[in-house]
C-alpha cells in the first residue's frame, strides 16, 4: 500500500490507450485497489470516458468506477495549504481558490464558478496532488428551525370554571347566563382564543 506505480490502459471499449501515474490504495483478496493521477485535466477526463464507455458495456462495474474515481463528493470541504502563497499556481486553479472559504463545499464552488466548472473539473485533483489543498470534511446540514413551542395553558382557575358554567349553559339554551360566564371569563383571561370564539357564537344574542 502507498507504491506508486505507472499503469498503461490498452484500448478498450472504443476507447484509446492511457498511461497513467496510479498510487495503490488497497490490496484486498488479491483485487490492488488504485488511486489514479487525474490532476491533468486531460487524463481526467480520459479517465471519465473510459468510465462512460464501461457503464454502456457492463453497467454494474461502470457504477463501481465512476464511484472510485468519477468525481469528489460535492458537499467536500476543501481547505487550503499555509504553504499556498510560496507554491506557483495557474490561472484556472488561482480563480478555483478564491471560490474556497470557510465551510464551502465542492458543490458551493462549482455553483461561484458557473460556465467554468466544466473546464476545471480537474482543478481540485492537481492542488490535492501537489499538497496546496486537503479535505476538511463535508458541510454539516443545516438545523432545522426551531419547532415552535406551545404555549401552556395560563387560564385562571376562576375563568376556567366561568367557561365550563357557559358551556353547560350554551347546552341547556340558556344563552344568555352563558354570555355573562364569558364575559367574566374574558376579564380573567383575555385574548383566550377559545372565549373569544364562545362569545363570537353568541354576539347576535341580545
Amino acid at each position: 500500500m502507498g507504491k506508486d506505480i505507472e499503469v498503461h490502459l490498452p484500448p478498450a471499449w472504443g476507447a484509446p490507450p492511457l498511461d497513467l501515474s496510479a498510487t495503490v490504495t488497497h490490496v484486498t483478496r488479491g483485487v490492488v485497489g488504485l488511486g489514479f493521477d487525474v490532476s491533468n485535466r486531460g487524463r481526467y477526463e480520459a479517465m471519465l470516458d473510459r468510465v462512460d464507455r464501461l457503464t454502456l458495456q457492463n453497467p454494474q462495474l461502470g457504477v463501481y468506477s465512476a464511484h472510485a474515481i468519477r468525481k469528489l463528493d460535492r458537499s467536500s470541504v476543501l481547505v487550503a495549504s499555509n504553504a499556498m502563497a510560496a507554491v506557483a499556481v495557474t490561472d484556472q486553479e488561482r480563480r478555483f481558490l478564491k471560490q474556497l472559504g470557510p465551510g464551502r463545499s465542492l458543490d458551493d464552488v462549482a455553483r461561484g464558478l458557473g460556465g467554468e466548472w466544466a473546464e476545471m473539473r480537474h482543478v481540485p485533483f492537481a492542488l490535492m496532488q501537489r499538497g496546496l489543498v486537503r479535505l476538511g470534511g463535508s458541510r454539516s446540514q443545516p438545523p432545522p428551525p426551531p419547532q415552535p413551542v406551545a404555549r401552556a395553558n395560563v387560564r385562571p382557575p376562576q375563568a376556567e370554571r366561568y367557561v365550563q358554567n357557559a358551556v353547560i349553559m350554551m347546552e341547556s339554551g340558556d344563552r344568555r347566563q352563558a354570555r355573562v360566564n364569558l364575559q367574566l371569563a374574558a376579564s380573567l383571561a383575555p385574548n383566550d382564543a377559545e372565549i373569544e370564539s364562545l362569545l363570537a357564537q353568541l354576539q347576535d344574542d341580545k
